[in-house]
C-alpha cells in the first residue's frame, strides 16, 4: 500500500489536534499499540502512560511547530 504525501499530513494534523484538545478515545485509537518514546528526561514513555498523562491534564500543548511545506 502507498501511503500519500497528503494522507501523512493529514494524519498528522488529526494527531496533533487530539493532542491539543486531549481527545484521548481518538489517541488510543490511532497511537499504535507499541508505542514508546523518549521523553526530554531520558524517560521511556509508553503509550499507556502517554495517555494517562492526557487523562490527567499532565501535558497541555497549545501550539505545534509550523509543519513543512508540501
Amino acid at each position: 500500500m502507498k501511503i500519500s504525501r497528503e494522507n501523512v499530513f493529514h494524519t498528522e494534523t488529526v494527531l496533533v489536534e487530539a493532542i491539543k484538545s486531549r481527545d484521548v478515545k481518538l489517541l488510543d485509537n490511532i497511537l499504535h499499540d507499541d508505542l514508546l518514546f523518549i521523553a526530554p528526561n531520558g524517560q521511556v514513555v509508553t503509550k499507556q502512560m502517554d495517555l494517562d498523562s492526557h487523562r490527567a491534564g499532565e501535558m497541555l500543548v497549545e501550539q505545534s511547530c509550523q509543519p513543512l511545506k508540501k
